[in-house]
């Protein structure tokens, strides 16, 4: 009886609230983007990447839905990205202004500086640019998100450099708005100019990953977590995108790195609890930890920590959050999951 009276509540409002006029333009647009989707989808994913390309999370979605549909998405790269997202054959090529730190004027003048011909070097392009509006800091964000991979230095080089290269044509450029001429303007700009690259060794894999994550709001050249899979796949019962198919309240459990990390206290009783953004390679969840689960496994929390996470679903709002009753490192998963699924096999 209460369904009935709530949809005659609806029957009224559709006729005004959604007329049909609405709802076949609705009906074109998912029509025209499913056909472009379907049969154009390198495309139809650059654009959509380009649109989105101020918003980071979107970003990352798009990104994850390229995946799926085994569309490559490269890094960005100082000599062959564009303002946007880019079409290379089959794959996308990462756009100049979804990087984090590097503005539209960083951006146009790079590129107008590239149509010369492409930059042989770091030092070539500070060279060639303006150093007060391509500052340090946006060719920081440059090299950490790996826009300079392709050129023969590691990013552990180019950073130690990279005072040195801003240092030598801050002088030049100086000089030459006092119309003076320097050595360096006898080259051709195609020829570039080369640095004297220190002996350093690149930076540790989840060092660069944690830099591509900042800037670009996804890891391009691995994940953290790759080396993990079979474990992840072994001892979890759900990933972030399939929880959404299981029911409210069903205990799971769920593995993955902590993205983010919140430490906070109950309204009530001022209780010590954390707001974890729990990521697996999937996607990422949030997770809550109140006060009793805190009080037993609270140690375990650390920001980047591998971690297993037993508790029960909660699907009262539109994204399902887990609250934790139990939480395992990486490093006792084996011992415990394995333990735990002999012992329900011997007793059943």
């Amino acid at each position: 009886d209460l369904a009935e009276k709530i949809w005659d509540l609806f029957v009224p409002f559709q006729g005004y609230g959604f007329n049909k006029a609405h709802a076949a333009s609705y009906g074109i647009v998912a029509y025209q983007t499913a056909y472009m989707k379907a049969n154009y989808p390198v495309e139809y994913m650059t654009a959509l990447l380009t649109a989105e390309s101020g918003n980071t999370e979107k970003i990352v979605e798009a990104v994850e839905e390229c995946k799926h549909l085994r569309i490559e998405v490269k890094p960005p790269d100082i000599n062959l990205s564009g303002v946007g997202f880019t079409i290379e054959g089959q794959s996308i090529r990462f756009g100049l202004s979804a990087i984090k730190n590097v503005g539209g004027v960083a951006i146009d003048l790079i590129l107008k500086a590239r149509a010369a011909g492409p930059f042989a070097s770091l030092t070539d392009l500070c060279y060639r640019v303006d150093s007060q509006k391509v500052n340090r800091k946006v060719l920081e964000s440059l090299i950490k998100c790996g826009a300079f991979d392709t050129m023969s230095a590691n990013r552990a080089q180019l950073f130690e450099v990279l005072g040195k290269a801003l240092a030598r044509s801050g002088e030049v450029q100086k000089d030459r708005e006092r119309g003076q001429s320097s050595f360096f303007d006898s080259f051709d700009a195609s020829a570039g100019v080369s640095e004297t690259l220190p002996n350093v060794a690149e930076w540790p894999e989840n060092v660069k990953l944690a830099y591509e994550k900042e800037l670009l709001g996804f890891y391009v050249t691995g994940h953290p977590l790759e080396r993990y899979r079979k474990e992840l796949k072994s001892y979890s019962t759900i990933r972030t995108n399939t929880a959404i198919n299981r029911r409210d309240g069903e205990e799971v459990v769920i593995g993955g790195l902590v993205n983010k990390l919140k430490f906070t206290q109950t309204k009530k009783n001022n209780e010590k609890m954390a707001i974890v953004t729990l990521e697996d390679l999937e996607g990422t969840m949030e997770l809550l930890v109140f006060p009793r689960a805190f009080k037993e496994c609270g140690q375990h929390l650390v920001k980047d920590a591998i971690l297993f996470f037993r508790g029960n679903l909660d699907k009262k709002e539109q994204d399902p959050k887990l609250l934790v009753n139990e939480i395992t490192p990486l490093a006792e998963a084996h011992k415990k999951f394995t333990r735990s699924i002999h012992v329900r096999i011997v007793t059943s």
